[in-house]
């Protein structure tokens, strides 16, 4: 079972991002997966942005284990996106909303809600073994669009086991 809501053509150079998330008709459990997609060439910009979501996935599930926080996977990817010039929810003043930058959380819990617990966020949840994950950072600008890469991943007693199995590459 899924859903897609979409319109529009797919245009050279511009980005499609595509979030799936498909629940089993057996159990009723969902997953969740995101990859972003250019037919051509990407804008140098957006070819960046998708450099540093790879960063940002790579640097935090490498620091998932039982105990973590949410907040603090959240501030390994907003700490990246900071250095390299975008706002993220850390750096944003009170009462303001971000339309750039990383302004949504970094994930999720997974399971017969497509968001649940733990979360990953401002406020965010710790880990316990058995957690399903979504982690989900990515950069956007209005005009350009943006860039979200999304894998799904559950917490063992010793790190974590990322169990989606999909290509990042931007070309479609």
């Amino acid at each position: 079972v899924g859903w897609c809501s979409c319109s529009g053509a797919v245009l050279p150079g511009e980005p499609s991002v595509l979030d799936l998330f498909p629940r089993d008709r057996a159990t009723w459990a969902f997953t969740d997966m995101t990859r972003t997609y250019v037919v051509g060439e990407p804008p140098a910009e957006f070819a960046e942005w998708h450099r540093l979501g790879k960063d940002a996935l790579d640097r935090v599930v490498a620091a998932v284990k039982p105990g973590v926080n949410g907040r603090t996977l959240m501030k390994i990817a907003a700490d990246l996106f900071e250095e390299h010039g975008h706002p993220t929810q850390f750096t944003k003043k009170p009462g303001e909303v971000l339309d750039s930058g990383f302004f949504h959380s970094l994930g999720h819990g997974v399971g017969l809600e497509v968001h649940e617990h733990p979360y990953l966020s401002r406020v965010g949840d710790d880990l316990v073994v058995g957690d399903v994950i979504a982690l989900e950072p990515g950069l956007y600008r209005p005009g350009l669009g943006g860039v979200r890469l999304e894998d799904i991943a559950i917490v063992p007693d010793d790190g974590i086991d990322v169990v989606t199995e999909y290509p990042y590459e931007l070309a479609p």
